[in-house]
């Protein structure tokens, strides 16, 4: 890759200092707060759903309704692709309060469809690229308030596509920090 990776490109806009990346699924060496960024390795155009963790995850929530019906695997896999930004490497921002190590290795290991230990995000994990992608972070004992602020630098970066209710923001991101 020629140019630098958006996400330290992101992390560097709000005045952090990037470490990273490691590839989805490799423990992070930070032990304290701060926020992190997933990337992808390339931009796609268009969303790379994996319709069999989609199918597994309907299968996993029963519950799971989509404009207040039960969804097929087809439906729900739209709706998900709807969301991607196309040509965009960033699929998610968020924070870590006390450990990004734990917070990380949380959302690593939550199944597609659980609430715990780690739900935020888990769009990421209806990906078929999900072992590809790249985690970077950065230490902050702020780390609420430098989420927002990555989050407020990519929607003032990025294009139209995504916004839901009148934000921009990264695909698995389902809302902010402030809500």
């Amino acid at each position: 890759m020629s140019h630098a990776p958006r996400a330290a490109a992101l992390l560097r806009s709000v005045g952090l200092d990037p470490r990273g990346p490691v590839i989805w699924g490799t423990p992070l060496p930070e032990r304290g707060p701060g926020v992190y960024v997933i990337e992808t390795s390339t931009a796609l155009a268009s969303a790379p759903i994996d319709t069999a963790a989609v199918a597994g995850w309907l299968a996993r929530v029963p519950g799971l309704a989509l404009d207040g019906r039960r969804p097929t695997s087809r439906d729900l896999t739209e709706r998900l692709a709807s969301f991607w930004i196309p040509d965009e490497t960033v699929v998610y921002i968020g924070l870590a309060g006390t450990s990004l190590r734990t917070r990380v290795r949380q959302y690593y290991d939550t199944p597609l469809g659980d609430r715990r230990p780690h739900a935020g995000g888990h769009w990421l994990k209806a990906l078929s690229i999900v072992p590809e992608l790249r985690v970077w972070w950065a230490a902050t004992d702020v780390p609420s308030g430098k989420e927002e602020e990555l989050l407020n630098a990519f929607a003032a970066t990025s294009g139209t596509a995504g916004r839901r209710s009148g934000l921009l923001l990264p695909f698995a991101n389902l809302e902010t920090a402030q809500k």
